[in-house]
């Protein structure tokens, strides 16, 4: 046992497994740091456990840096700061001199009194208990539960998890992993995201504008649950982006890929015209079961969650299109998705990332396309709003203003150039 200046105990710190920090330490089961913690007011002791997200690191050097840190970390605590996990609290030991007494000049409150001599707590241990993250959380740690309790797409939360992996690797290489992250300042964000610019393959100005936008959404969640007093993120400069003009398929080969799937993957085929024609996301197609589609009104309902709170809305199935959405939809039983394994109704829902998956397999490496799925809609937005108007293509993406569907219509710049050509006004 280790006895502290603050009449504590405990019982020193040891690690799961034992030759944890050996060449040959195993990896195919769980790490973590233990001991049991002595106060005068809990004889029996507390036992503490530390985890802190080491298990999520496969190389066995990190593992055993990450483990060394914490022992380091938590020893200090302990033994120099006066850190009492029974409390979660650092109590600070001072020196005082307690006047001599007879006990008969004490009286039940000096008895109190002097039992607590030389300790004052600095923070109200039942406030720090309802802490859902604490502050002295590890800074990768805290980023991991902050995304579990996120609600969002899977496809955002898939982007997110990749961010949080480049962060991981970054912190682990700065020995920043396991900072309590209320310590965590805008200085060390940067630090990090300089590492990544530096280590990772094709790291641009848009990946740096994609790891501050998912850093602000987990740092909102922190700030959130007060494991933080405020968000370091939003002080952090959006970088500016080039932006492309969006690569669409040219008509030769919108006619090769839509002979191709037809003949040889003709669900995805199906999926596809149907998708051009939605003005739909894919994850919100993903979502559409046989209920939400109503073939005599022709249009479906689809949950859109980018507005902030997930928000219903109807789409219209146009007539061009129809009978491919009663094809599927006659196939579909009671409750099924209309999009699920094999892109066929199915009671299972699949990730809108298997598109992307097919469309890389199937066309850009079988046909050399290099345009994305996604410009499909682009492709459809940008002509209802040459046959329409841009007003009505909003309404099909069910976009809430007409600057956003902008974005999509990509063909309108070069269309409005040829009207500018042929403005016939005359100087004399």
């Amino acid at each position: 046992m280790i006895l502290l200046k603050n009449g504590c105990h405990y019982s020193g710190l040891s690690v799961t497994p034992s030759n944890w920090d050996k060449p040959r330490a195993p990896m195919n089961c769980k790490w973590y740091i233990r001991y049991r913690f002595y106060a005068p007011d809990c004889p029996k002791g507390k036992l503490k456990v530390i985890k802190s997200g080491i298990n999520r690191l496969k190389d066995r050097t990190q593992r055993q840096e990450a483990v060394k840190a914490l022992l380091d970390l938590e020893r200090d605590l302990i033994e120099n700061k006066g850190y009492n996990p029974i409390l979660n609290k650092i109590v600070e030991t001072k020196e005082e001199t307690i006047p001599e007494q007879s006990p008969s000049e004490n009286t039940p409150t000096d008895i109190d009194e002097n039992k607590t001599a030389g300790q004052k707590i600095l923070n109200d241990p039942i406030e720090d208990d309802l802490y859902i993250i604490s502050p002295k959380c590890g800074f990768i740690e805290a980023l991991y539960e902050a995304y579990d309790r996120l609600d969002l797409q899977d496809s955002t939360k898939l982007a997110i998890r990749g961010v949080l992996k480049g962060m991981e690797s970054a912190a682990q290489a700065l020995k920043m992993a396991n900072r309590p992250i209320s310590e965590v300042k805008r200085r060390h964000i940067l630090a990090l995201m300089d590492y990544c610019r530096k280590k990772i393959p094709r790291w641009s100005n848009a990946r740096y504008n994609k790891y501050r936008a998912y850093l602000l959404m987990l740092y909102k969640e922190l700030v959130h649950v007060e494991a933080v007093e405020f968000n370091p993120i939003r002080d952090i400069i959006r970088k500016k982006q080039y932006k492309k003009i969006r690569e669409v398929l040219t008509p030769e080969q919108r006619t090769l890929v839509n002979n191709f799937l037809h003949e040889s993957f003709y669900t995805f085929w199906r999926f596809l015209h149907i998708f051009f024609h939605s003005g739909a996301r894919e994850t919100e197609l993903m979502g559409v079961t046989k209920e939400k589609v109503f073939l005599r009104e022709q249009y479906f309902i689809v949950t859109i969650l980018k507005r902030g709170e997930p928000t219903e809305v109807r789409k219209p199935i146009k007539t061009i299109i129809k009978h491919l959405w009663e094809e599927i939809y006659n196939s579909a039983a009671p409750g099924d998705f209309l999009f699920a394994k094999n892109l066929q109704p199915g009671k299972v829902k699949i990730s809108a990332w298997q598109i992307s998956r097919r469309w890389r397999e199937h066309v850009k490496k079988k046909l050399g396309i290099t345009a994305d799925f996604y410009c499909l809609k682009h492709m459809n937005l940008d002509e209802v709003e040459d046959i329409l108007s841009m007003k009505e293509a909003a309404k099909m993406a069910s976009h809430l203003s007409t600057t956003t569907t902008e974005i999509y219509t990509v063909g309108k710049q070069q269309r409005d150039l040829i009207k500018l050509q042929n403005v016939e006004n005359s100087f004399a």
